[in-house]
C-alpha cells in the first residue's frame, strides 16, 4: 500500500487497508445460546456455530420472504429447533460515527472503514475462508470440508429451510466428533413424484463466509 493505514491480524488477515473503498466489519451483538435470531435482512450478517460442540449438526435458518427486521429460527431438516451460538455484526458503512475517544478511519470514498468506539464488550469477528457463489454444488462429500474446523462461524442468514410440500434446504453440517470434522454447505429441493421423492442439488448462490470470533 501507499501511505494510509494497514491493519494486519496476528495471523497475517487483512482487516483494514485505507486505501480500499471497503468497510470494516463491526460485531453487534454475540448470544451464546439461543434457537431465534432478530437482525435487518438489507444490513446485517448472521454468524453462527452450534452452541455445543461434540456431534453432528444440520442446521439452516427458517425461510423467510420478508425484508426489513425479521426474527428467524435456528432449525434441522426435521423442523426442530437447534441452539445456536450467533454473532451478529454490520459493516462501518452501515452505522454512524460515534463521537468521544476513540480511533476512526474513513476510506477514500469517504465511508466509515473503522471505528473503535462502535466495539461495545461483544468482542471482534475474524473473516477466515471465502467462497465466491456457485464454487460449492450442493450435495455433501465427506472429503471436500469448506473447513476442516467444525467449530468455526458460518453465515447463517442466506441460509433457509422450508418443510412445506416437497422441502426446500440451504444449510451447513457442522460436525465436531472426531471424524471427518468440518464445515459442509448443503443445497437441495425434495421433488416428488409417482413412485418416489428425488433429491435436485443447488450450488451456493451467495458466497460464503467463515470465520473465527475473538476479543477486542
Amino acid at each position: 500500500m501507499g501511505y494510509g493505514i494497514e491493519i494486519l491480524t496476528g495471523n497475517g488477515s487483512l482487516q483494514i487497508n485505507s486505501d480500499y473503498t471497503d468497510s470494516g466489519f463491526i460485531v453487534t451483538d454475540k448470544i451464546s445460546s439461543t434457537s431465534t435470531v432478530t437482525y435487518d435482512r438489507s444490513k446485517d450478517l448472521v454468524f453462527a456455530r452450534p452452541a455445543s460442540g461434540g456431534g453432528i449438526v444440520f442446521v439452516g435458518l427458517s425461510i423467510t420472504t420478508a425484508t426489513g427486521s425479521v426474527t428467524r429460527t435456528f432449525q434441522d431438516t426435521s423442523g426442530s429447533s437447534v441452539n445456536m451460538e450467533v454473532i451478529k455484526g454490520r459493516f462501518c458503512s452501515e452505522l454512524t460515527a460515534s463521537s468521544g475517544y476513540g480511533l476512526q478511519i474513513f476510506n477514500s470514498d469517504g465511508d466509515l472503514a473503522f471505528d473503535s468506539g462502535q466495539f461495545t464488550g461483544d468482542g471482534g469477528f475474524n473473516l477466515t475462508d471465502y467462497i465466491p457463489s456457485t464454487q460449492v454444488n450442493g450435495q455433501i462429500s465427506l472429503s471436500s470440508p469448506l473447513t476442516a474446523d467444525g467449530r468455526k462461524y458460518a453465515n447463517m442468514d442466506t441460509t433457509a429451510i422450508d418443510n412445506s410440500g416437497d422441502g426446500f434446504y440451504i444449510q451447513y453440517c457442522f460436525r465436531d466428533s472426531g471424524t471427518d470434522d468440518g464445515i459442509f454447505f448443503e443445497s437441495y429441493f425434495n421433488l416428488t413424484f409417482e413412485g418416489g421423492t428425488i433429491a435436485s442439488f443447488l450450488s451456493n448462490y451467495n458466497p460464503i463466509l467463515l470465520g473465527e470470533g475473538g476479543s477486542v
